[in-house]
């Protein structure tokens, strides 16, 4: 099989496993499943920071649903942000909150109902792991430790334009995902990705690594949260387990294009 693609603008030659997952055919059981998960790994009953996220193609949409949220006296505190990455600006909504799924399933269709009103994306929602606590000095007012959710806008963006990274690539399987890595590793004018420019490649091999698992045990991409940053992970249904992509492939990068495969299987 040949490596890359002659022409990049051909059809991306990748097995069913390395592209895009589909959406989520019933978000309420990805909601139950990412509840599990927090409950799971979180000890303690008590509320949990709780944030909502919807997206808007302008301000004035934004601030209308905004408005209708808060006329309808929706119980969380809100703010709308502009994402400048994709220009979309996201309708946030939070506070802390005993989840549970009842909960999760109503609060899903009022957000799809809000949203469809006002042309907008519901992107889903991001818990806490453990109970939050009270901090005065914190702009929410609370604590939330780490957490973990639907990817954002900003998110699906970035997987967007990682896979791009890999259209000259020919991956049936993960021993050509490595191939495809060390072909790129022994390339000193990489025409595709720019001059010495890795951090395309590892993006690409991330975000098909982390497709891989999706697609092939039907793992699921979501965000994870701590006190610093947000990363991008995927989550086992069946072992409730994160899994890391992304580090997976710089740890791959740094072993000359190794050990990806016998950990993908």
């Amino acid at each position: 099989m040949a490596l890359f693609s002659r022409d990049s603008k051909s059809s991306h030659r990748r097995g069913p496993d390395f592209l895009p997952p589909a959406a989520p055919a019933d978000a309420n059981r990805v909601d139950a499943l990412l509840l599990r998960t927090l409950e799971h790994a979180g000890p303690g009953d008590g509320p949990r920071y709780w944030l909502n996220r919807v997206s808007f193609d302008s301000m004035e949409a934004a601030r209308a649903a905004e408005s209708e949220l808060h006329y309808r006296g929706w119980p969380q505190r809100t703010s709308v942000v502009h994402a400048v990455d994709n220009r979309a600006w996201v309708l946030a909504a939070w506070s802390d909150s005993i989840l549970a799924a009842h909960l999760l399933e109503d609060s899903r269709a009022y957000f799809d109902m809000l949203a469809a009103r006002h042309h907008g994306t519901f992107l889903g929602w991001s818990g806490s792991f453990g109970i939050t606590s009270y901090d005065p000095g914190s702009e929410f007012g609370n604590f939330a430790g780490r957490t973990l959710g639907w990817p954002t806008d900003a998110d699906l963006h970035f997987l967007e334009h990682a896979r791009e990274g890999a259209e000259r690539w020919d991956v049936d399987s993960p021993a050509d995902l490595e191939r495809a890595v060390r072909a790129e590793r022994g390339v000193k004018r990489r025409r595709a990705f720019g001059r010495n420019n890795f951090s395309a490649v590892l993006n690409a091999a991330g975000a098909l690594t982390g497709d891989y698992w999706c697609n092939h045990t039907g793992a699921l991409w979501m965000t994870y949260g701590d006190s610093e940053n947000y990363y991008l992970c995927v989550l086992d249904p069946h072992t409730l387990e994160l899994r890391w992509p992304f580090e997976m492939a710089a740890r791959m990068w740094e072993a000359g294009g190794e050990g990806l495969a016998a950990q993908l299987g």
